[in-house]
């Protein structure tokens, strides 16, 4: 990489170019995922708290459009700002703010999952008991939050900027990895190997509980067309029978299963290549540009859930999918209308 730079004036800012090349392929994504994201979650966000009525529904899917939108507009320029100073970090605090913010919304997306799945888990398996009201699933979503800020507060303590050799003779480059004070100890390889080993037990419990309710539904045979249909029409009356109550709670099930999985399939490579780099020791230098390109382009691919989430709801959700077409003027008659 460095071949062209062999030159005595050679600086640093120039070997940061060089460096910023292996990282074109996660720098299109994350602006991909910008500018998908913003838009699709901001059009969940208005559409679902201006036209669906009040639910456990309505509420988690507007919680995790605000997860989406601050992964957005916060922790993806974050990133960005890192890719393209990645041998030229200005700030300690930046850098370290950078890694709580990161790793705290991770942890609050995934926490996210398992509060809507223990109010689905309880709305199928046991749906002539007391369900979680309102009121609990908002104090759930919170708690949340203090579940990402206790796994999240040794990332500002590990992470900083740390003096890195540009492979030219007197000149070193600061990139924002493992704070020098804990660069020889267990502490960074313990602390990824904790976060994803949460990453995969929640994950391997979401599956379960899924494929209980799965079960269930199948074998209830109170799912009939409604499984192969995307219309979601949470509005709808629910005056019919236990049945068609069942259903109904059946669809919406099976539109979180579907943000779910999407979450965990793109967190898993990102989770994966975050662990592997901080065990293989000089694993950037190894890398060739073509599989540092490779590398840290799905190495994000954790952002892409907050750009997948809005297609989702357009695709299953039937009322979700006419306000947008309503929006636009796509609906003859007004879609309010077609309850």
């Amino acid at each position: 990489m460095l071949n062209s730079l062999t030159r005595p004036n050679v600086t640093l800012e120039e070997i940061n170019q060089q460096h910023t090349r292996r990282f074109y392929g996660g720098l299109a994504l994350l602006g991909f995922v910008i500018v998908a994201g913003m838009i699709g979650n901001v059009h969940v966000l208005v559409l679902y708290y201006r036209k669906f009525k009040v639910s456990n529904y309505r509420l988690f899917i507007i919680w995790l459009s605000c997860l989406g939108i601050l992964n957005c507009c916060i922790s993806a320029p974050l990133i960005i700002f890192y890719l393209v100073h990645s041998m030229t970090y200005p700030s300690n605090g930046l850098c370290k703010f950078t890694r709580f913010i990161l790793y705290f919304f991770a942890v609050a997306s995934t926490s996210a999952m398992v509060v809507i799945a223990i109010e689905r888990y309880r709305k199928i398996m046991t749906p002539h008991s007391t369900q979680i009201s309102l009121r609990m699933a908002k104090i759930m979503c919170l708690f949340s939050l203090v579940v990402a800020g206790f796994l999240s507060w040794p990332a500002p303590i590990l992470f900083g900027i740390t003096r890195v050799p540009t492979g030219v003779r007197g000149l070193d480059g600061a990139r924002c990895l493992m704070d020098g004070t804990y660069k020889d100890t267990v502490y960074m390889p313990i602390y990824h190997f904790s976060t994803l080993l949460y990453f995969v037990i929640v994950s391997i419990w979401l599956i379960v509980v899924y494929v209980c309710i799965a079960k269930r539904v199948l074998k209830s045979g109170k799912f009939k067309d409604r499984v192969s249909s995307v219309a979601l029409n949470p509005n709808a009356s629910t005056r019919g029978s236990n049945g068609s109550c069942i259903s109904k709670s059946v669809t919406k099930t099976f539109t979180f299963l579907a943000v779910t999985f999407a979450y965990i399939a793109c967190a898993t490579p990102h989770h994966v290549l975050a662990l592997l780099f901080f065990l293989t020791r000089d694993l950037d230098c190894k890398l060739s540009l073509p599989e540092a390109q490779v590398y840290y382009t799905f190495v994000w691919s954790y952002f892409l859930n907050g750009a997948i989430n809005p297609c989702i709801y357009a695709y299953r959700d039937k009322k979700f999918r006419e306000e947008l077409k309503s929006l636009y003027g796509l609906c003859r008659t007004p879609c309010y209308l077609d309850k």
